[in-house]
């Protein structure tokens, strides 16, 4: 009869085990994700024709970083589409103090772009040999646990002297890393440009975007937000968990459940991508099997 009795509490043990075992959920707050850190590299062609664009582009860079904000640690370098200018060290930002965490940051780069772009730049846009001339100057503003971004604002093509694949070579060389590039600018005239604007073929540089799997978008439109999805796809939202052999796992952000993450079960966390309505007040909801 005890025999019996053990065998039937084992079985029924053991049916305990073999059934599901329930959902567990852990809970975060969004000063707990650890943002990815984004070094932006802004090539501004302050050739004249670019004149008319300079009010509206303005804006559009103090849009796009406020969308970054959240997103990750960013910092920012500006310079313009003149050689001799860059050559001379007129530029901002390269001394990495101009980043998520500056103080009236979006006054401080109004005034600081007033300056650059000042519309009497060379007509010559050498657009490849100002970055890695700036970054001669500047090495130490690439952060070797970054990502490197280099958007081009411009209506013409590159006048360098070297190729797209060229470039790239000499980025690597003095970067020590393949960065991403963006490109806002126009391959043929466009319509909804202001009279009179001066938009060129961009051989070079769309070849730039090709071979670096980039992004362009158009000069004249209301370029901020796709900019900003663009970048910070480009980076990820670090989250961990804590917990081993997890299954079917579920994501919600303030509720809203999201599928852009990946599980890195080497290092106990997930990674969220992309564009995130994420707060430092936010609510993160992970659930899973048990």
């Amino acid at each position: 009869m005890r025999k019996l009795a053990l065998l039937l509490t084992f079985l029924f043990s053991l049916s305990l085990f073999a059934s599901d075992k329930g959902q567990g959920v852990l809970t975060f707050k969004g000063v707990e994700v650890e943002k990815q850190n984004l070094d932006l590299i802004f090539v501004l062609d302050n050739s004249g024709s670019m004149g008319q664009h300079i009010p509206v582009v303005t804006e559009q860079y103090i849009n796009a970083l406020k969308f970054l904000d959240n997103t990750a640690n960013w910092r920012a370098a500006f310079i313009t589409s003149d050689i001799d200018e860059v050559s001379q060290g007129t530029y901002f930002g390269f001394d990495g103090n101009f980043n998520f965490q500056t103080e009236n940051k979006y006054d401080l780069l109004k005034n600081e772009l007033s300056k650059l772009w000042h519309t009497h730049g060379s007509p010559t846009e050498r657009l490849f040999d100002v970055v890695t001339t700036a970054l001669n100057n500047e090495s130490g503003f690439i952060r070797l646990n970054s990502k490197t971004v280099v958007i081009y604002v411009t209506d013409e093509d590159d006048q360098s002297n070297g190729t797209a694949t060229q470039f790239i070579t000499d980025f690597v060389k003095v970067a020590g890393k393949m960065p991403d590039f963006r490109l806002v600018g126009d391959s043929k005239i466009n319509p909804s440009c202001p009279a009179g604007t001066w938009v060129e073929d961009q051989t070079k540089l769309d070849e730039l975007v090709m071979l670096t799997r980039g992004s362009k978008f158009g000069l004249c439109e209301e370029f901020a937000t796709k900019l900003a999805k663009s970048l910070a796809s480009s980076v990820k939202l670090e989250l961990n968990i804590k917990i081993k052999n997890a299954n079917n796992l579920e994501v919600y952000i303030d509720g809203v459940k999201t599928t852009d993450f990946t599980l890195v079960p080497s290092k106990d966390a997930i990674f969220i991508h992309g564009p995130k309505a994420l707060k430092e007040s936010s609510t993160i909801e992970v659930k899973f099997d048990l």
